[in-house]
Parts: structure tokens; sequence; C-alpha cells
């Protein structure tokens, strides 16, 4: 499915007419899902084709429900499933930049400005409260019916486990040590009392920014398919945590704009900061070990770091 270029200008001709060009963008070789930019005469469009299971549903729910909200996100023009399964999404074309690909280009100041409305953008998307945790639907309903977030997470680490076991790690002892570490923080899960909207993969390759008269905006938040209901504290560790320990500058901006709709609960973001980076870190190392090798070893990093600053604690 990934290399047969005719049933991907097959499926795409189904959607759209007077095709002039179909270019290929985003990360295929993850084989999540394939992303086309298509030119129409004048217009321009993105087309993704979705082959994970539960992706397309949230990224539908998520770009429905934010379209009336103040903020920038990809607008739906159509969506469907093709007979064979396939779901798909057309959407508007967002011209610019990914943040990632051009911040060396733009200006302290700049920066500044561009993150307020990063901080503001992110707390309305937190904004939207459910009554349940994990996988949603495309009109807003629970998959999984997880009512608190120990019900969620004790899905997920069962889950985590059984791929852990399922091959040999290069250093088992950093695995054991972790999952007795964060087995011991289990009580963190009970702390987490609210679902909210979470994008879930928040990084900068998924923040659109355009030039106008020598300054940059940020144009757009996209890729919403890993969406769902979650620990806003998460993101905030993994996104906010260390902009703040590298640069304040930003990470001030960035809070200010996030309290225009939210507040941070700075002390609550560290006591997490532990177990957030430990499950981050396990998760890596139950898949990447041979899909991607200096991915695995990123999350062997991060067990590590969590290891020694836990074997320095008990020193004292």
């Amino acid at each position: 499915m990934f290399t047969n270029s005719k049933y991907i200008k097959k499926r795409l001709h189904e959607i759209i007419e007077n095709i002039d060009l179909i270019e290929p963008i985003g990360n295929h070789e993850l084989k999540r899902h394939l992303v086309y930019k298509v030119v129409c005469g004048e217009n321009k469009f993105v087309v993704k084709f979705y082959f994970k299971q539960n992706k397309w549903c949230r990224e539908v729910f998520c770009l429905r429900h934010l379209a009336n909200a103040p903020i920038s996100v990809p607008k739906i023009i159509r969506y469907g499933i093709f007979d064979d399964g396939v779901e798909w999404v057309l959407l508007n074309f967002i011209e610019g930049f990914t943040l990632n690909s051009t911040i060396t280009d733009i200006s302290d100041d700049n920066l500044q400005a561009i993150y307020f409305n990063i901080g503001a953008h992110l707390s309305v998307i937190h904004s939207n409260k459910h009554n349940f945790f994990g996988s949603i639907d495309k009109n807003g309903n629970s998959l999984d019916n997880f009512k608190t977030f120990r019900d969620y997470h004790d899905k997920l680490y069962t889950s985590m486990i059984d791929h852990l076991n399922k091959f040999k790690h290069d250093n088992e002892s950093i695995i054991k040590k972790s999952l007795k570490i964060y087995s011991s923080m289990f009580y963190i899960l009970d702390d987490v009392k609210v679902a909210s909207l979470c994008h879930n993969d928040f990084n900068l390759r998924n923040i659109m920014v355009s030039k106008t008269d020598g300054d940059y905006k940020l144009s757009a938040i996209i890729d919403f398919e890993q969406s769902f209901p979650c620990d806003v504290d998460r993101e905030l560790i993994y996104f906010y945590l260390p902009l703040l320990e590298n640069n304040p500058l930003l990470a001030d901006s960035f809070k200010h704009g996030y309290e225009k709709y939210g507040q941070i609960n700075i002390d609550k973001l560290y006591e997490k900061k532990d177990f957030y980076t430990l499950y981050k870190g396990l998760e890596i190392c139950s898949w990447a070990k041979d899909n991607a090798y200096d991915y695995y070893l990123n999350g062997v990093k991060l067990l590590e770091d969590v290891i020694i600053k836990t074997r320095s604690k008990t020193k004292f």
C-alpha cells in the first residue's frame, strides 16, 4: 500500500478532481499514514490517508471540534472511508514552515511573540474537558470508556510490559530498575481527576509558522491524530519543562500565553516529571530497538537519567 503509487493516484482522483500536482509530504517512512499536497489550479489541499487504527477519528473530531475555537488549526473540507476500509481526510493547505525547520532564522523578540501564541493555543486545546480518558471517536465519544486515569493507564502499562518482554534488551538491569521505580510512583495516577483534551504530539514539527513583512507568526497547530483526553501535566512536562530549563525567556512567553485560558502548576509538573520521563523511556524501549535503534538509545538514556537521579536522592 505504501509503495503503490497507482492506488494512491486512483484514490486521490476519487476525492478531488482536476489535479495538476501531487506531492508527498510528511513522514511516510513511519508507515502510520500518507500525506499529500494536492494542487488544483489556484487551489491547494492536503490529503491524508490513515493506516493505523483510531488515528483518523481523533483528527476528524479534534479539527471539527476546534474549528470555531480561538486558535488556528487545519480546516476539514471532506472526510470519509474507502470501500477497502482506508480512512481519509481532505484539508485546506496551510502555507508556511514547521517551526523546527526555521527556528534558527527567527529573532529572539519574534520568537517570544510566537511562543506566547503557542502557549495560548495549547491552553485552548486543554480547556476542552471530557468525562473519560483515552481514545475518542469522530463524534467525541469514548472508545474505551475509561472513567479514571488509572484505568486508562493500566491498559497501556499491561501492553507496554508485554512488548518489553518480547525481546532481550541490551541492558536488562536498566529496564528492571526503571520498572521498579515507575511502579512505586503509581500514586500519581489517582491525583489526575480531570480529563482534558491533549494534542499528545505537541512539538516544533507540528507547529506551523508563516513569514510576512520580515516577521514570522504562528499559522497553525497541525497533526491531531494522537489527540485524546488525558492528563495535561504530561504534555506540559514534555514541552514546557525542557523549554524552562533551556530558554527561560521563551518559557516565560509560553507561560503568559497559556495563562490566557489555563494555569500551570509548576510544583505538580516537577512532582510528576520523573514518572512521565520513565513512562516515555519505557514506551520507547518497548518498540524501538528493531525499528529505530538510535531512538531506542534515547529511551534508555531517559531511564538512566531518572535512575541516577533516584540513586543520588537515596544517599542523603
